[in-house]
């Protein structure tokens, strides 16, 4: 199992399996670029508690990938940091109702437009939405939460 992950002392630096449902080994600190790159097979990752850095291009071209789960993503995040997520609208489909998407595409339409939601409406975050090409999210984290934002039902790992 653990064969499929190359590593360089506490870096992840490719993931060699063919597994879609990865999990990263705990020690991981950092997830190297490109080290899931072109990986088709892959639709989820989980990263464990510890990970600090994932690198720019880590997940690059894993047209598959439906989440990458994160233990307290944004506990990790600092106030005034940026998130940023590509290929949110997915070709514009994500702005049509699901009817008018393919069948096979439902379930990412789905999921894209919850990650959407949550990024929108998450008390400590301001999140703008630009559509440029495949559409980009840029959320920045506030130093408190949102007034009359209630609470956050999130808890836990969440798929940002």
């Amino acid at each position: 199992m653990y064969e499929d992950f190359q590593m360089e002392q506490d870096t992840l630096v490719k993931y060699s399996g063919s597994d879609k449902d990865v999990v990263i080994p705990t020690g991981v600190k950092t997830v190297g670029p490109g080290a899931f790159a072109k990986k088709k097979a892959v639709k989820t990752v989980v990263v464990p508690e510890g990970v600090e850095v994932i690198e720019r291009g880590a997940f690059q071209d894993c047209i598959h990938l439906k989440a990458v789960f994160l233990p307290d993503s944004l506990r990790l995040l600092a106030p005034g940091g940026f998130l940023v997520s590509d290929n949110v609208l997915q070709d514009g489909d994500v702005t049509e109702s699901r009817f008018a998407v393919d069948r096979r595409n439902r379930t990412i339409h789905a999921r894209m437009r919850e990650y959407l939601h949550e990024l929108k409406h998450h008390p400590l975050l301001e999140t703008v939405v630009l559509p440029v090409g495949d559409g980009v999210t840029l959320s920045v984290k506030r130093e408190k939460e949102k007034e009359g934002a209630g609470l956050w039902r999130g808890e836990g790992n969440r798929s940002f």
